[in-house]
């Protein structure tokens, strides 16, 4: 049973996908490691600990009835809703993930890539308002019957690359993954002002679960 829950956990795990990189640097630091001391060695070891718990990747399956339903929009990811601002024009949402939180993002609207476009910039620390215009990032927009949304993957001061894997015209559904952010970034939500948001500033998200708002007819 346990070899069986560790099978899984590696192959569910974006560390020999998305992070081979950081696992050759690090294999790479504990072989010099075992020529120079104890206490390399150990935080070798610790960081490749950190390394499998970063790159885990849950699997999170919202009800039937919930990911059919193309009026919702649901958080792109874990972490802390650090900003709510609305004008006359649209509502945007940023959330804030840290290094410990999941960084896999998902789809968080039922709908059809419209437009990619990435953006290099600096690499401010995440949770600061300007970094959601000056920092490295992309953007996604999904549109649907109900409207167009946007959602921004914001680059942070120890994140320094993001990962798209769907393309223009793809069909996206909830439940879906569609990128990550390598240690500690942000995510916002640009969304219409017919969506009636559900959460509030200062409120923990699930990515994947928690619902952000809906389309209101």
């Amino acid at each position: 049973m346990i070899h069986q829950l560790f099978t899984e956990y590696i192959k569910n795990n974006l560390l020999w996908s998305e992070g081979r990189r950081d696992l050759l640097i690090v294999i790479l630091c504990i072989i010099i490691s075992l020529f120079l001391n104890k206490i390399c060695l150990l935080l070798s070891v610790i960081f490749w600990a950190f390394l499998l718990f970063f790159y885990r990747n849950p699997l999170r399956i919202l009800p039937k009835n919930i990911s059919n339903d193309e009026s919702l929009i649901i958080s792109p990811a874990d972490g802390k809703v650090i900003l709510i601002e609305v004008n006359d024009q649209e509502q945007k949402v940023s959330i804030f993930l840290s290094p410990l939180n999941v960084h896999v993002n998902w789809v968080p609207m039922n709908g059809v890539v419209k437009a990619i476009a990435h953006k290099s910039g600096r690499f401010l620390m995440a949770f600061k308002s300007e970094s959601s215009e000056l920092n490295e990032r992309n953007d996604v927009v999904i549109t649907n019957k109900f409207g167009t949304i946007k959602t921004r993957q914001v680059a942070g001061f120890l994140a320094r690359r993001i990962a798209c894997w769907v393309s223009v015209e793809e069909k996206l559904q909830l439940n879906q993954k569609y990128g990550m952010i390598k240690f500690g970034s942000r995510i916002d939500l640009f969304l219409p002002i017919n969506v009636k948001l559900k959460v509030q500033s200062g409120e923990k998200v699930k990515g994947g679960l928690t619902i952000i708002g809906n389309f209101i007819p």
